[in-house]
């Protein structure tokens, strides 16, 4: 048996674990937002809320779920005294990703006891996610009294940073979704040219958004119209080159942005194509004492 030909011999025998690795299905799911008087959202989060949670259940039912433990520490100082406190937390998520609808979502709303219930229901096809063995480190921080602080809370209008280190060389995109309609890319920042990338040295301990750090660098603020808002990062790393999405430039206060189903296309078609990609997401809460509502 030649070379050439055992070559091609170990392909067709790895095609098929390949192809298991990949495993699609169609899928189908519900789930039911309950929504308050209380409750800082509109009816267009609500329903795009349920329909997302909706398309969640629907591939854990089929692949189960993946287990993120997160640690946290948050230090604060009032009358002169510091203290920190150090919170633990285990989310699951679903073992799959959304590859498209089969038909459109269906949202049935319902008002009862005071409350409105948003439930949908979704028909589609999903792709197991087959984990990367690559675990990136990251968190979000603040700059306080004695340096930086790592807190998923913001006052309004107040900087953030984020840490980010990576077992090995690759390439980092990180993104902030506002009310599941528009996506802001955060990173690459678009005075390192048009590149579309942005990469990162292993074990090399990154801060991000830092001018005095970075002359490249960007400095962002969180901001809202209500009391509290919640908006999700999106920190996406491969040690594969990846381009970043087409996005529409805004003002120099606002970075570039795309509408989040735009987004959501966009990644899920990278996903399909790179299984050392890491995708991650977590979320950060803006509180403004001074809204109205």
């Amino acid at each position: 048996m030649n070379t050439k030909f055992r070559l091609l011999l170990l392909a067709w025998i790895l095609l098929p674990m390949s192809l298991m690795a990949q495993t699609e299905a169609r899928v189908e799911g519900e789930y039911t937002v309950t929504v308050s008087e209380d409750d800082n959202i509109t009816m267009f989060q609500a329903k795009q809320r349920a329909i997302e949670l909706a398309k969640n259940e629907a591939i854990r039912y089929q692949f189960g779920t993946l287990i993120d433990d997160l640690t946290t520490t948050e230090q604060s100082e009032e009358d002169g005294q510091s203290t920190s406190s150090v919170m633990g937390s285990t989310t699951a998520r679903a073992r799959g990703i959304w590859l498209a609808d089969r038909k459109p979502a269906e949202v049935t709303v319902e008002a009862r006891d005071g409350k409105i219930f948003f439930t949908a229901h979704v028909w589609g096809t999903a792709r197991e996610i087959v984990q990367s063995s690559i675990r990136v480190n990251w968190v979000t921080q603040r700059r306080g009294a004695k340096g930086m602080e790592a807190t998923t809370r913001f006052q309004q209008k107040e900087r953030f940073f984020i840490d980010f280190q990576t077992p090995v060389d690759g390439y980092l995109a990180i993104y902030m979704v506002e009310a599941f309609k528009e996506v802001y890319c955060l990173l690459p920042y678009d005075s390192r040219g048009n590149l579309g990338r942005f990469p990162v040295k292993a074990s090399h301990p990154y801060t991000l958004f830092d001018k005095s750090i970075d002359p490249n660098a960007k400095y962002y603020t969180l901001s809202t119209q209500r009391n509290e808002e919640s908006f999700q990062l999106v920190v996406i790393f491969s040690p594969n080159p990846f381009t970043k999405c087409v996005d529409k430039r805004n003002d120099p206060k606002h970075p570039n942005s795309l509408a989040y189903t735009d987004f959501q296309k966009w990644l899920l078609d990278i996903q399909r194509t790179d299984q050392d990609m890491v995708v991650d997401r977590r979320s950060v809460k803006v509180i403004n004492p001074d809204a109205e509502n």
